[in-house]
């Protein structure tokens, strides 16, 4: 009875060695980003691997923050077709640049099932 309660009792506990050779693994095989999934050749792939698409693209998304808050203040409409030129023509590019921005990269995926992997 002795044996069984001492296996019972190691199997609860981490194994530290292996714990040791996770971390090892994982520092010297850094985790997959997507753009290692995305095709060797092509205009979709070498656009969304350029650094002035990822800029750009960051340079939307902090000034689409800017102006929700903007929006928020300023907009009292609560239907968008109600609302100011200015807010219909603003929301209608940052809906159009994210969708292209979606394409564009859906399209550099080498295999399309990729697009779900958590990276």
């Amino acid at each position: 009875s002795d044996s069984s309660a001492g296996a019972q009792i190691k199997g609860t506990f981490i194994d530290v060695d292996q714990m040791k050779e996770k971390v090892r693994e994982s520092l010297f095989n850094p985790a997959k980003k997507p753009r290692d999934f995305y095709k060797k050749s092509g205009p979709s792939q070498a656009l969304a691997r350029s650094v002035v698409f990822e800029n750009v693209t960051l340079m939307i998304i902090a000034f689409n923050a800017i102006w929700i808050a903007h929006d928020t203040d300023a907009n009292h409409s609560d239907v968008l077709l109600d609302a100011d030129v200015k807010f219909q023509i603003a929301e209608n590019v940052f809906c159009f640049y994210f969708s292209i921005e979606l394409v564009i990269r859906f399209l550099a995926f080498e295999y399309k099932c990729n697009i779900f992997r958590d990276a």
